[in-house]
């Protein structure tokens, strides 16, 4: 018989098999509590729970970093081919080993953004993302075609060009360092919201 002293999600981890893995399954989600009743309210309200279809990500030691929609995870995967297609995996460093370690990079890599803040509002911003009926609208009335500040988990695949801060993510078919150069066209931005008069300044002054 053996002990498992580490703390285990039953609902979503997995028996370690030493790879990084994606597995697209249903999860059992505790619904959100109505964060507007008062504290004594919130502790008889009655859990609830939902189920949802979602993708997993999962590192070395079985446990889950991350979940995407099943539809996010297809487009990064398309993403990912045709950068790997067009030649932008040859250059990277360290060498890319799969799709399913680029992608648990991705959410631990968000994991360590959001401990470098106290902040709440700048955690929870690093979470937000804009709904589609919102960028639609944009591009509709102000001919957006460019997405700045994103990243492979948040953009928008309606926009044919997203920037991201971080050079590696060119493997998702990202350009980066969108301060490099001047802004051209119409772009839309939506960055933590610690960086949003810098952002704003580059795009007036371009």
């Amino acid at each position: 018989m053996a002990f498992a002293f580490h703390q285990i999600n039953a609902q979503l981890d997995i028996q370690p098999t030493c790879h990084c893995e994606y597995w697209v399954h249903e999860v059992c989600l505790i619904d959100r509590k109505d964060q507007s009743a008062q504290p004594n309210e919130q502790e008889s309200q009655p859990i609830s729970y939902s189920t949802i279809l979602a993708a997993c990500v999962y590192g070395t030691d079985g446990k889950c970093k991350g979940m995407l929609k099943p539809g996010c995870l297809g487009i990064l995967h398309q993403k990912y081919n045709e950068a790997k297609s067009t030649g932008l995996h040859l250059n990277v460093s360290p060498p890319l080993q799969s799709f399913a370690s680029e992608l648990l990079g991705l959410f631990v890599r968000k994991s360590r953004a959001a401990k470098q803040f106290d902040s709440k509002t700048i955690k929870d911003s690093l979470h937000c993302i804009l709904p589609p009926h919102v960028i639609a609208a944009f591009k509709y009335c102000a001919a957006v075609t460019q997405g700045k500040m994103a990243s492979p988990l948040d953009f928008n695949p309606d926009l044919p060009r997203y920037w991201s801060s971080h050079p590696r993510d060119t493997i998702f078919g990202a350009f980066t360092d969108c301060f490099s150069s001047s802004f051209s066209g119409f772009s839309i931005c939506h960055p933590i919201y610690n960086n949003d008069i810098m952002h704003l300044r580059h795009a007036i002054m371009a």
